[in-house]
């Protein structure tokens, strides 16, 4: 209950604030679930080094995309319950 809103949500509303829970929690689980060590990452497109400066280069970019990943996948979640919250 909100000290806005008086009233507990009921109904769609109710349904699609749980059903959105449940997917935050699923996917956090998922990411959770796949342990990947620093070796099992997948380049992204950066082409095999030569030098030692070049590995930490790869992962610096590696890790890049794994970051924008992250904040890309916030922002949908964020897009999708605006969507789904202030629907008419």
């Amino acid at each position: 209950m909100s000290p806005i809103d008086p009233q507990p949500r009921t109904g769609r509303a109710a349904r699609a604030g749980r059903r959105a829970r449940q997917l935050i929690a699923l996917g956090l689980a998922l990411l959770a679930a796949t342990a990947c060590s620093a070796e099992n990452l997948p380049r992204f497109g950066m082409p095999e080094s030569a030098t030692a400066q070049g590995e930490r280069i790869a992962h610096l970019w590696s890790s890049g995309w794994i970051a924008a990943w992250i904040v890309g996948a916030v922002v949908w979640g964020l897009i999708l319950i605006a969507i789904i919250a202030y629907r008419r």
